[in-house]
C-alpha cells in the first residue's frame, strides 16, 4: 500500500500508531521520516486542562499551552472563544504553528490575519465581517511546523498590535485568518486521530463502528464545547476557517476544530 515508504518506517508508524488507522495516518501525513523519530513511544496529546494548576498572583503573567496536534489536520484558520474564569485578564501573546502540510513541511512565510470579536462569542457571527475587528496582520509570517510525533512542539507569536482586555466572565471570539490551507495547524478530534473516516467504512475493509452518526470522526469536537483551559482561561471550540479572509466565501465546509497554540497573558486583579 505504501511503496514510497520504507520498511523502518512502516514499522515505526506501527509501533506509534495506537490503531491501524492512526499508523496509517503516520505514514501518509508524515513530512519528515518516521525513522529520524526518537525511539521513545508516542506520548498522547495532554489538555492543559489535565495540568494542576494555579492562578498567577494579581498582576502575574500566565502561560497557557493547548493541548497538542493529534493528527494531520489543518485549516486557511480557525473560530474559538475566550473567556476569562473568575479573574480578569489581558492577553498579551497568542501562538499557534503550521500543519505539515505546508509546502511538504518545510514550511513557508504566509499571510496572516486575526480578529476579535468583542461583542462575545463568535458562533453565529463566522460570515458577518462587521462584527470583527482586525487585530493583527503579517503579510509574510513563518510559524514553525507541528505534527502529532513530535514530543517537544514549538509555536510562534501571531500579530497582535494591542492587547485583548478580558472582565471577568467575559468571552470574546478570536478569528485566524491565512493565505494557506495548510497554514494553521488545529485538532478535530479529542482524541488521536485516524485517516478520514469514511476511508475506514465496510466499503474500503473498514468498520462502520469508526464513525460516529453522519460519517464524522469518532471524539470529534462539537461547536461550543471547551476544548482547553486553566484557571483563568477558557477556550471554546468553533469553525475551521475555509477561506483567506471573512468576507471571502468559504471554498470548503467548515468544521468544528480546535485552536492548537499557546497564550500568554496577566491577570490584571
Amino acid at each position: 500500500l505504501f511503496p514510497n515508504s520504507s520498511p523502518e518506517e512502516r514499522e515505526e508508524a506501527a509501533r506509534r500508531g495506537l490503531t491501524l488507522e492512526a499508523a496509517t495516518d503516520l505514514i501518509m501525513t508524515s513530512s519528515v521520516s518516521l525513522t529520524r523519530m526518537s525511539a521513545k513511544p508516542y506520548v498522547a496529546p495532554r489538555g492543559s486542562a489535565r495540568i494542576k494548576a494555579e492562578a498567577p498572583p494579581p498582576n502575574g503573567e500566565g502561560f497557557f499551552l493547548t493541548g497538542r496536534v493529534n493528527g494531520g489536520a489543518s485549516a486557511f484558520g480557525i473560530y474559538f472563544d475566550i473567556s476569562a474564569k473568575d479573574y480578569p485578564i489581558r492577553v498579551t501573546e497568542i501562538r499557534a504553528a503550521s500543519s505539515a502540510g505546508l509546502n511538504l513541511g518545510e514550511g513557508k512565510p504566509i499571510a496572516l490575519k486575526m480578529s476579535v470579536c468583542p461583542a462575545g462569542s463568535g458562533r453565529g457571527r463566522e460570515t458577518d465581517a462587521s462584527a470583527w475587528n482586525l487585530i493583527g496582520s503579517d503579510d509574510a509570517l513563518r510559524l514553525p511546523i507541528a505534527t502529532w510525533f513530535n514530543e517537544a512542539v514549538s509555536y510562534a507569536k501571531l500579530p497582535l498590535d494591542t492587547p485583548i482586555e478580558l472582565e471577568a466572565g467575559q468571552t470574546v471570539g478570536i478569528c485566524i485568518h491565512s493565505s494557506d490551507v495548510n497554514g494553521i495547524a488545529i485538532r478535530m478530534a479529542r482524541n488521536q486521530a485516524g485517516i478520514d473516516s469514511d476511508m475506514t467504512d465496510d466499503d474500503f475493509g473498514g468498520k462502520e463502528s469508526d464513525d460516529d452518526t453522519g460519517g464524522s470522526l469518532m471524539n470529534s469536537y462539537y461547536l461550543g464545547q471547551i476544548t482547553d483551559d486553566d484557571p483563568c482561561i477558557e477556550l471554546r471550540c468553533g469553525f475551521t476557517a475555509c477561506s483567506t479572509d471573512i468576507a471571502k466565501v468559504p471554498v470548503s465546509q467548515p468544521v468544528p476544530a480546535a485552536f492548537v497554540g499557546a497564550i500568554s497573558y496577566i491577570r490584571t486583579a
